[in-house]
């Protein structure tokens, strides 16, 4: 499924759909009204991947909350999306299991980047999840999660595997991206001395 979207209340809603994939939309709401970019209720086994989705807004408790939004919709997988400046979350996770979250850049949130709420079995690694406004990571009731090479400054309880909090911090994503211009895609340790010397490649 492919989309284009601006001001809907939902760009793309999958509702008991199974094994689809939602892949390289661009979808932008502007701020305008109240919806997601990406719904997914009572739908299992589908991807998403490789979208962009920016300023969307979900300030009514009767409408989804978030700029990807999986509500009751299990083994799913975000993957390799980028998810800027939503109100009041990037990605909310409520009670969807086994949903796997892979290299996505969830950023610049009014509130949350990542929201697990009443969910669990999850795998979640290598996402950038920086300068959201409150937190973060944000889990509530959710247990059985895990995950690595996460980078975030919040994370709200969230531990990646062997690490208190998420293994990079926001700083270190920052300074490959200002010294490369490439984007964040240089490992560090906790003082941001590159790990095994990996480093960005300018194009």
């Amino acid at each position: 499924i492919r989309a284009e979207g601006f001001d809907p209340t939902y760009c793309v809603y999958l509702r008991t759909t199974n094994t689809t994939n939602v892949s390289g939309n661009r979808l932008s709401c502007q701020s305008q009204r109240v919806g997601s970019g990406i719904f997914l209720r009572d739908s299992h086994a589908n991807t998403l991947d490789g979208n962009l989705v920016t300023s969307f807004s979900g300030g009514l408790a009767l409408e989804p909350q978030g700029a990807v939004y999986l509500y009751q919709s299990n083994t799913n997988f975000v993957i390799h999306n980028t998810l800027l400046g939503s109100r009041p979350i990037g990605l909310h996770l409520f009670d969807s299991s086994s949903t796997g979250v892979f290299n996505n850049t969830l950023r610049n949130s009014s509130v949350n980047g990542l929201l697990l709420e009443y969910s669990g079995k999850s795998a979640i690694s290598n996402n950038t999840v920086c300068q959201n406004q409150v937190l973060d990571f944000n889990v509530s009731n959710s247990t059985n999660n895990k995950g690595g090479n996460n980078t975030c400054d919040l994370p709200d309880g969230w531990n990646d595997t062997g690490e208190i909090g998420c293994t990079f911090s926001c700083a270190c994503a920052a300074s490959a991206n200002s010294s490369t211009g490439t984007g964040p895609v240089t490992f560090y340790t906790d003082d941001c001395t590159p790990i095994l010397g990996l480093r960005a490649v300018p194009e």
